[in-house]
């Protein structure tokens, strides 16, 4: 199920793609985590939280 609208988490990911040279690779890095959650329930991506978090 895809966020709400109203979620600031990707608006801030898109951020984070429109700045690659601040921290080169750090979403492709991001993006290999497997994500242990079970997929019922989940509203945002593993990376954008990862990448909020960074």
């Amino acid at each position: 199920m895809p966020a709400d609208a109203s979620s600031p988490i990707p608006l801030a990911f898109d951020r984070l793609r429109e700045h690659p040279g601040e921290s080169p690779g750090l979403l492709e890095r991001l993006a290999e985590v497997p994500d242990p959650r079970v997929p019922r329930g989940v509203r945002h991506a593993l990376v954008a939280m990862l990448a909020l978090t960074a």
